[in-house]
């Protein structure tokens, strides 16, 4: 008979013990589901306040390839203009030598 009681009593001191595990194990549980929602709330502002940055940037991207091109091309122009001018200025020297000559000789 006192082993049962001792039985009885370590009975009731481990269904104490799980209980206070199974609140434990709750609390945790709700811990969890707490920080898993901070985490997807986190995720998803991050997302939404990255999201418009990096459209802006595309764009900003795109604008910047146009205007490279753009000054690439007006650069390509100012250049082929410089071979005109010279090519006309080694000309307008060539006839002006050719001019002195004919000078000369009269």
């Amino acid at each position: 008979l006192a082993n049962y009681a001792i039985a009885r009593k370590e009975l009731q001191v481990k269904e104490i013990e799980c209980a206070h595990l199974r609140e434990e194990a709750a609390r945790h549980a709700q811990e969890v589901d707490e920080l898993h929602c901070q985490v997807t709330e986190f995720v998803a502002k991050e997302r939404d306040q990255t999201k418009p940055l990096l459209e802006e940037l595309v764009k900003e991207r795109a604008a910047s390839r146009e205007t490279v091109q753009a000054l690439t091309n007006q650069v390509r122009g100012l250049n082929d203009q410089m071979e005109d001018w010279k090519a006309r200025l080694a000309n307008a020297e060539r006839r002006n030598d050719e001019i002195k000559s004919q000078s000369a000789r009269q």
